[in-house]
């Protein structure tokens, strides 16, 4: 009994000694070392943050049973953590610093005291260890001298932003998401997005959301600035920010030589003027269609300068050319570039009929013909071969006869000039004229001129209104007594 009662004397000095009761309820200490949490020889002090980290791995069943006494469970694996992972500062604090609580080892027992201020006659040397838990900031204080561990105080943790955007270059139109899930003590973020410089739009991040997709139409650069809400509900800007750049479309040209070909000759499709102005352009992508149906009749994908398509026409139409290129960031121009070309037939067989005089007293006679048209050159020369038959409405003396001719037509637009030789059978027999009786007019080659107007064209045929004069070669023929003039009209198909 008597000892029992001595052990509780001694306790009762240490404890008088170590804490000495101001007014009020703060507890003012004047002195540390009496009763150690972290056991320490009086006298001694914990020298270095590994002698700490050995300490508390040693003494952490008194750590976490005082963390439970002062309601502070939750802090005790985060502060082994931080001491372990070596957040500790080392610095003194001054007399008259105000502490949450201070947990002590008195009578074998680990105990509690809240409310309490260092009164000591010097700052007292101590470990700081900062730790975060459910976005509260406590400032864990461990005095050197006695390795007791207090709570110095509690804040709300400062919001600390993450900002992510990818990717960071796109093209027109494609998606950007914009990801804040990383980051911490945030309850809302407010994106600011500039264009060149300029504000553009804000959109308001929710924690539940932590990610907004979005897109930009304009080419140029984009800078994602934000602001940040904490748990305290206060906006503060936060130093984080993340460019994106959108990528500028390139630009097609497209040229087609020659504009108008005929079947089988080589058209040449060049695309190699287009340009890209923040890159290069990689691959230009030719589509054909036929004009009538809009039907695919080909189509090429150039990836090698200088991005042209040498291409042949099979058969006769209109057609459209499509041209789309795309550049190294795998964007696709944004104009259109596209070309309506003409594949004319090279041969067409032809039909022509129509009325004309032959010279006597001007003579009337229906003619009809056939035969074939060949473009030497195409839209600017042709060969016109026919042959056929002219029919006279007055058979004395004049008589039916056969009508050939070979002629090559020079192309003017819409407009047409021939010349060339023909040959006509028998025109006339002898002939009285104005007392005179004119020689036959037999059998022989012509001299044939021609012009005409295009009426009707399409790639596959042409409808030709033409005026012909004939007149026989022979020596005995004037031309004044011996002349045809045909009006016909002409359908090449």
């Amino acid at each position: 009994m008597k000892f029992k009662l001595k052990s509780f004397m001694v306790i009762f000095v240490l404890i008088f000694f170590t804490l000495s009761l101001s007014a009020g309820n703060t507890t003012k200490i004047k002195r540390v070392g009496d009763a150690p949490l972290l056991s320490i020889k009086r006298g001694k002090s914990i020298d270095s943050v590994d002698q700490l980290k050995e300490l508390v791995k040693k003494y952490s069943s008194r750590i976490e049973e005082g963390l439970q006494k002062a309601e502070a469970g939750f802090l005790f694996q985060p502060l082994m953590d931080s001491i372990e992972n070596g957040k500790v500062n080392e610095k003194a604090i001054p007399v008259g610093t105000h502490l949450e609580w201070m947990l002590f080892y008195s009578g074998r027992k680990v105990k509690q005291k809240a409310d309490v201020e260092w009164a000591g006659k010097a700052p007292l040397d101590v470990f700081c260890i900062p730790v975060q838990k459910d976005c509260k900031d406590y400032h864990v204080v461990i005095p050197k001298a006695c390795g007791n561990i207090t709570l110095a105080d509690v804040a709300d943790s400062k919001p600390q932003c993450d900002l992510k955007v990818s990717p960071a270059l796109v093209n027109p139109g494609e998606t950007v998401t914009v990801d804040v899930s990383g980051s911490k003590c945030v309850t809302e973020t407010e994106v600011s997005v500039y264009y060149e410089g300029n504000k553009v739009e804000t959109h308001v991040i929710s924690a539940s959301d932590a990610a907004w997709k979005t897109s930009f139409k304009d080419p140029g650069n984009y800078e994602m600035k934000v602001k940040v809400k904490g748990v305290n509900g206060i906006y503060v800007a936060a130093e984080c920010s993340a460019k994106v750049y959108v990528n500028n479309p390139p630009s097609c040209d497209l040229k087609v030589s020659p504009e108008k070909v005929m079947v089988g000759k080589v058209v040449s499709l060049d695309a190699s003027g287009s340009s890209d102005k923040d890159g290069k352009v990689e691959k230009a992508e030719f589509t054909i269609l036929r004009k009538k149906d809009n039907s695919e009749v080909d189509k090429n994908t150039i990836t090698a300068e200088p991005f042209v398509w040498k291409k042949k026409f099979k058969k006769a139409g209109e057609y459209k050319v499509f041209l789309k290129v795309a550049d190294n960031h795998g964007a696709y121009s944004a104009n259109n570039c596209e070309f309506d070309l003409r594949v004319e037939k090279r041969l067409f067989f032809l039909v022509e009929g129509g009325l004309g005089v032959a010279k006597g007293t001007y003579t009337t006679l229906a003619f009809l013909r056939g035969g074939i048209q060949y473009y030497l050159i195409p839209s600017k020369l042709s060969a016109v071969a026919v042959l056929g038959g002219a029919f006279v409405f007055n058979d004395d003396p004049f008589n039916h006869h056969f009508l050939s001719s070979f002629v090559l037509n020079g192309h003017f637009g819409k407009f047409f000039l021939g010349a060339g030789f023909g040959f006509s059978s028998s025109v006339r027999d002898l002939y009285l004229h104005e007392g005179d009786w004119l020689p036959e007019w037999k059998s022989d080659f012509d001299l044939v001129l021609q012009a005409g107007v295009d009426v009707l064209e399409t790639p596959t045929g042409k409808g030709s209104i033409f005026v012909e004069l004939r007149a026989p070669m022979g020596s005995e023929f004037t031309f004044e007594h011996y002349h045809e003039i045909l009006l016909g009209f002409r359908l090449a198909f």
